[in-house]
This record gives C-alpha cells, structure tokens and sequence, in this order.
C-alpha cells in the first residue's frame, strides 16, 4: 500500500503561535485571492511543519516564501551542485596527497621540490573552484 496523502489546505490558522505578528508578508490591495492545495505524506507535511516552526512561520509562507525566493533549487540542480562538491572534495584530497609528498621530499633533503610551484597553481584552481560552487549555493 502506499504511503498515505493528506490534503492540506493552506489555512490562516496554521501559523499561530510562530510570532507571525512582527514577520507578516506585505499586503496587498484587495488581498490574496487564490488558494492553492498541497497533497502530502505524513513524512512530508511533518518535515513541513518542522522547518515552519524552525522558522518561526506559517506553513503557507514558509511554502510562498520557499517558491518565490529564487533560491529554491530542483532535484536536478541539487544534484548537480552535489556532483560538483564531491569532484572539488576528491581534488582537494589529491592536492593534499601531493603536498604531503613535496613536504617530506622538503623535509628530507632541506631543499623545495620543483614542483612546489605547480601544486600552489592546482591549489588555487581548486580554492577558486570552492569559491564558485560556495556562491552558486549562497542566498542572493
């Protein structure tokens, strides 16, 4: 069987007690006119309900607010981003091999290796490269 729906209709009674009174979406002329319904699973709408009041806000801002942000990333995008930081993590976990390798040769014979310089240029790439991704994922 599967999971269980739920259908939840966006209410005004749902935020109270999340201190709505000092964060309130701005008014419009007329007011909102549309309603829209969500089906959930119990694990969805318990997720939900949790960053809601992580947020200290209402369900149905915390879903306009999520959805008209701008940051809000599909699956794909997230997936994309994921890729993207385990291939700078596998990066920097052989930039760091290759550091370790330069400083004992450094160590052992007192002079730095020729190819110190090279590896400083891989390390750059690679910080510019972190520097990328941690924009892409950072809040506009």
């Amino acid at each position: 069987m599967g999971p269980s729906l739920l259908r939840h209709e966006l209410s005004q009674d749902e935020g109270k007690g999340f201190g709505l009174s000092e964060k309130r979406l701005t008014r419009h002329p007329g007011g909102r006119k549309r309603a829209v319904k969500v089906l959930l699973t119990e694990e969805e709408r318990a997720t939900i309900v949790r960053r809601a009041e992580a947020a200290r806000v209402s369900i149905p801002r915390l879903l306009v607010e999520a959805a008209l942000s701008g940051n809000a990333r599909t699956a794909t995008e997230r997936r994309a981003i994921v890729i993207e930081v385990l291939a700078v993590r596998r990066l920097v976990a052989a930039l760091g091999n290759n550091v370790n390798q330069l400083a004992k040769v450094a160590n052992s014979t007192g002079e730095i290796p020729d190819q110190l310089p090279a590896v400083l240029d891989a390390v750059q790439r690679v910080l510019d490269r972190l520097d990328a991704t941690a924009s892409e994922l950072a809040p506009s």
